[in-house]
């Protein structure tokens, strides 16, 4: 959430989940009140608030998540704020709530409802785009299909850039029963520029573990449908100088994929830089160090996050 609140409220807000073990509520309603005001700012029935559907306590932002009742939107304070449940039901016999707040300096205004017009329009915006999920947010003009097989110790160009352009989707496909082979199979992005990134496991790059999982992001995701994973990335790579993205097959046998390469022949308008990644493993980190640095980056350029 911190993309939409820092676009719908940049100062201090609170995000408020609220959850339990219970499956229906009854009458409970949520209560906020805000910098000492005597009305509350939200008077909610939390069975509405876990049906997601009273804006802007609504999907994405609100609804019901494992079996609780959540809500993410932020809400906005000056100085306090203090938040009741109330009319509990005499059948409850266990409430469970958290709440995450984060406080930044400076003065702020209180949320209030109806949501300004400003706030309207961001909060719109962001609906639209995280109800997006999966999908790819940028142009593709031409797309690459392709089945692969990669023998032991092969590399195989994945894509080379025939011109200047931008790479807005990669997407893999292998067989689940095949998902131990991914921390083998390596990711090598070389930009003719003279940068490249190390060798990284597709296991790494897509974000798996020791296990294939369904998740997604704006940028990364993978589905599991059937018998296979599909693995998604939607972090746009631009060239302007040439490059080629290469998988390197490091298991003992050969492995068979479908490949799915989008791209477009524009390059962004404002300044932009290479895609790079960095893979690294310590074993025992504690006999080393209790201070482990695990990257250092120099120049200008945007960090994306770590896995």
């Amino acid at each position: 959430m911190k993309i939409f609140s820092s676009v719908l409220l940049p100062r201090s807000f609170a995000k408020l989940p609220a959850e339990t073990e219970n499956e229906d509520w009854d009458d409970e309603v949520i209560e906020i009140y805000l910098d000492g005001q005597k009305k509350p700012a939200v008077n909610l029935r939390l069975q509405d608030l876990d049906h997601g559907d009273q804006d802007p306590f609504s999907e994405p932002f609100a609804g019901n998540r494992s079996g609780g009742t959540i809500s993410y939107f932020p809400i906005s304070f000056n100085s306090n704020m203090k938040v009741f449940v109330n009319n509990f039901s005499p059948l409850t016999t266990f409430f469970y709530y958290h709440i995450d707040v984060t406080l930044i300096d400076g003065e702020t205004l209180s949320y209030t409802f109806p949501l300004a017009q400003r706030e309207t329009d961001a909060f719109n915006s962001a609906r639209n785009l995280l109800s997006q999920l999966g999908d790819n947010p940028f142009t593709v003009q031409e797309s690459i299909n392709d089945t692969l097989t990669i023998t032991s110790s092969q590399n195989v160009t994945l894509f080379s850039f025939p011109q200047d352009g931008t790479l807005t989707s990669l997407s893999l496909v292998i067989p689940k029963s095949e998902f131990e082979q991914l921390r083998q199979l390596f990711l090598l992005f070389d930009w003719k520029n003279g940068i490249s990134s190390k060798e990284i496991p597709v296991s790494a790059f897509f974000g798996l573990g020791f296990e294939p999982k369904d998740y997604h992001s704006l940028l990364l995701g993978t589905k599991i449908i059937d018998d296979d994973i599909i693995m998604r990335s939607y972090i746009p790579m631009p060239s302007n100088k040439g490059g080629t993205i290469s998988l390197i097959n490091k298991n003992s046998k050969d492995i068979t994929l479908k490949t799915e390469i989008g791209w477009n022949k524009e390059l962004p308008s404002n300044p932009f830089g290479y895609f790079s990644a960095k893979f690294g493993e310590v074993k025992s980190p504690q006999n080393d160090t209790t201070h482990l640095q695990i990257a250092e980056l120099k120049g200008t350029g945007k960090y994306l996050g770590t896995f």
